[in-house]
């Protein structure tokens, strides 16, 4: 998705005491593909143990470019929608979520059907077993995955859709419970803090479910242990939209200081994190999720000015833009250069080279296509 938050501002047209209050203006920025980059690079580095027995020696703590994705989600929905609201003074849930079909489904189905056809070809016997058993792919298609991997069942070359699979759980709550907040007139305030307790609820959902013995791999697959980044984003977008903090702040030293910290915060945690550290659960994943919305929040009131060597640089904004498909494919790609090659580092060379390949295939023959007609149901 196409983001950044410009600063610009629209009056709000509601009843409440926030009438005269104003919202920030939603653009593009390049520094937030950057950071879609990054997430997906992180990710693909993890997988790459695959090719090391499952050790992962580039980035222990990668997976958590998933929490990445999904603060980033939170963070760019949200703002979408505030911004619809303050322009045409509601939401459309049918646009809001023709957006999503456009963005999402094109490519995902394409990944599925040709795994589906070919599947059995690409990948050895023990592996073809696992994938086309258990409706794997009916799981897939309906955006269930996560349960299926949480409660036994292996989601094979399939696996990696669990993170799509929470996102659109969560698109089908998150738009429908702004609606009924902006119908009932609920303050921005009422908003945020409503957010913020509901995160905290789930954080200490997931604290007694860890402690009374569910395992890591539940926790790690489940909706409502993994959400709670989701909503973090979605919090740093409410106090940036209704300008809880003012752009003097924003842009401040002490903001910076409080963002390099933050991002310190990332690496460190990327660095080691384990997902089957039971701490993971109790401290760190939302830690994660909280660094990196401040880095985000950072980033927005800073664009085009520090940094930009790196946030701005354009094969990191290439990789963004085509991250959904790498995400898709990367997996796949490094099975199949398994069964290729010989050699473990050729194997990693040649597989990451077939998922750029794949992914940009996917991105400019169809994405763009859609994406077009996705722009066109787009806030003017």
């Amino acid at each position: 998705m196409d983001s950044y938050l410009a600063i610009r501002d629209y009056p709000i047209e509601t009843d409440s005491a926030e009438s005269e209050s104003l919202v920030r203006e939603f653009s593009y920025s390049p520094g937030l593909d950057a950071v879609r980059g990054i997430a997906v690079l992180a990710v693909m580095f993890y997988h790459c143990g695959i090719f090391f027995n499952g050790y992962t020696p580039l980035v222990i703590g990668g997976f958590l470019g998933v929490d990445i994705f999904f603060v980033l989600s939170g963070f760019l929905i949200t703002s979408v929608l505030i911004r619809e609201k303050s322009r045409n003074g509601g939401i459309s849930l049918r646009n809001f979520y023709l957006r999503r079909i456009y963005r999402l489904v094109p490519a995902y189905w394409l990944f599925l059907f040709i795994l589906v056809l070919l599947g059995w070809v690409l990948l050895p016997d023990a592996q073809v077993t696992e994938l086309y058993s258990g409706n794997k792919f009916l799981y897939a298609v309906t955006y269930l995955t996560n349960w299926v991997s949480a409660y036994g069942a292996a989601g094979g070359n399939l696996n990696h859709t669990w993170s799509l699979s929470i996102e659109e759980q969560f698109y089908l709550f998150w738009p429908v419970a702004l609606v009924i907040a902006f119908w009932g007139r609920l303050g921005s305030k009422q908003l945020i803090i409503f957010t913020i307790l509901l995160v905290g609820f789930l954080g200490v959902l997931r604290l007694i479910r860890l402690d009374s013995g569910t395992p890591t791999s539940v926790l790690y697959y489940s909706t409502e242990s993994r959400i709670d980044s989701l909503l973090i984003g979605c919090i740093a977008s409410l106090v940036f939209m209704y300008r809880v903090f003012s752009d003097k702040f924003l842009r401040s030293s002490g903001f910076s200081i409080l963002a390099i910290l933050a991002t310190c915060g990332i690496v460190w945690i990327l660095s080691w994190l384990d997902e089957r550290n039971p701490d993971a659960y109790r401290i760190y994943l939302p830690t994660f999720a909280i660094c990196t919305a401040i880095a985000i929040l950072w980033l927005v009131s800073h664009q085009g000015e520090s940094f930009s060597w790196f946030f701005g640089n354009r094969l990191l904004l290439w990789v963004g833009k085509i991250s959904y498909g790498l995400y898709l494919w990367h997996y796949l790609s490094f099975e199949i250069t398994r069964q290729l090659f010989t050699s473990t580092y050729i194997q990693m060379a040649a597989g990451i080279l077939l998922a750029f390949g794949t992914a940009a295939g996917s991105f400019y023959f169809l994405e763009q296509r859609f994406l077009a007609a996705k722009k066109r149901l787009e806030v003017a």
